[in-house]
């Protein structure tokens, strides 16, 4: 069952009611269910939708070629190398399949398993 209470912590879509067992207590217990399917069932966090407030301002030149994605660059090149090359994509679907090319030719298989989300949904 769905209920009202149960819903995202940032509004999205309501959790579901299951039964399961209690890491707490060990019985089984009624608890909401944790959805993980995609970073796109919830809404945003408020300090990301802040951030996002505070540079949406004026105009900027689209593709990269602005001075949010020259800083967002310098730092992640800071923590992961300097020859670190990065790629920005708007989802998960483009992140894995930019990853897997990334570490394969076209000769190249992977292997996982039925349920694994690759197979499911890439």
């Amino acid at each position: 069952m769905y209920r009202e209470e149960g819903r995202g912590r940032y509004g999205g879509a309501p959790r579901e009611m299951h039964k399961a067992t209690c890491a707490d207590c060990g019985k089984e217990c009624e608890v909401l269910f944790t959805g993980f399917g995609s970073d796109n069932h919830s809404g945003v966090h408020p300090e990301i939708l802040h951030a996002l407030q505070s540079v949406n301002d004026g105009y900027v030149i689209a593709y990269g070629n602005d001075e949010y994605t020259t800083q967002a660059i310098k730092k992640l090149k800071q923590v992961f190398g300097k020859d670190t090359a990065i790629f920005f994509v708007y989802n998960g679907t483009a992140a894995n399949i930019l990853g897997l090319r990334s570490v394969t030719d076209s000769f190249h298989s992977i292997f996982c398993a039925e349920s694994a989300h690759l197979t499911v949904h890439e």
